[in-house]
């Protein structure tokens, strides 16, 4: 594992975006992730903001009422953890080597995006403020010095495997609050975000992966992926793998 991450970075840091669908197997890659890599590296993982206590399931109850409040908590929150993640990794001593970032802002402004045109729980006025906000918020981002090492991943799942994961995991009240028709918008609007993202001045590169976090060997898989990618010359576009 620890191979293809001292080659990507050239002995440096890597930061690892995680974004996908909802249950598409993000905090499991991400939490095994840590648990691996660690034996081996400084790691650090930072999991996806707003799964505080029983702040989404207070969510989901209460959707339209909350929906506003909840993208600008979900938004204020991974701008503050972008800044720690900055502060953490440049002035701690023995800094980690490896960060794993669970759900990124720009995966987070997908489903502020989603709601607002395909449902209704986020208005004009309220997705007017979000945007402000979240303009900040990847200026802020684009400022940070990210490391040699920056990839985006996208764990890309069918739309009925990530309902039936939500139902799996006993998650059965986001699976009940949306539908497959919401599923399927989420993922497309991720791939435009992805485009998108090719307007930055510098972009790091970006992968969607074909993902099922049911394999027995979710972290195997994810390192084979990423042995075999660092070889390939980078030119900044989205590659599917």
């Amino acid at each position: 594992m620890s191979k293809w991450i001292h080659e990507f970075s050239k002995g440096g840091r890597v930061s690892i975006y995680v974004d996908g669908n909802i249950s598409s197997g993000k905090s499991t890659l991400c939490s095994q992730l840590e648990e691996q890599c660690s034996e081996v590296i400084t790691t650090v993982a930072y999991p996806e903001m707003g799964h505080e206590g029983s702040t989404i399931e207070i969510y989901l109850r209460n959707i339209n009422a909350l929906s506003a409040m909840f993208q600008a908590h979900m938004l204020s929150m991974c701008d503050a953890r972008e800044m720690l993640t900055t502060l953490h990794t440049s002035i701690v001593p023995d800094s980690p080597k490896l960060v794993i970032v669970d759900r990124s802002i720009t995966g987070n402004g997908v489903f502020a995006v989603t709601n607002h045109l395909f449902t209704d729980s986020l208005g004009e006025k309220e997705m007017e403020f979000y945007t402000s906000n979240y303009e900040k918020a990847m200026r802020r981002a684009k400022g940070i010095p990210f490391a040699h090492g920056t990839v985006s991943v996208y764990l890309h799942a069918e739309s009925h495997d990530s309902i039936r994961r939500c139902l799996k995991r006993s998650r059965d009240i986001e699976a009940s609050s949306y539908n497959v028709p919401y599923f399927k918008n989420l993922e497309c609007m991720a791939m435009l975000a992805l485009l998108a993202n090719l307007s930055l001045d510098s972009p790091h590169p970006q992968l969607v992966l074909d993902w099922c976090d049911d394999v027995s060997d979710p972290c195997g898989r994810f390192g084979a992926i990423m042995k075999g990618w660092v070889s390939r010359p980078l030119d900044g576009t989205p590659t599917r793998v």
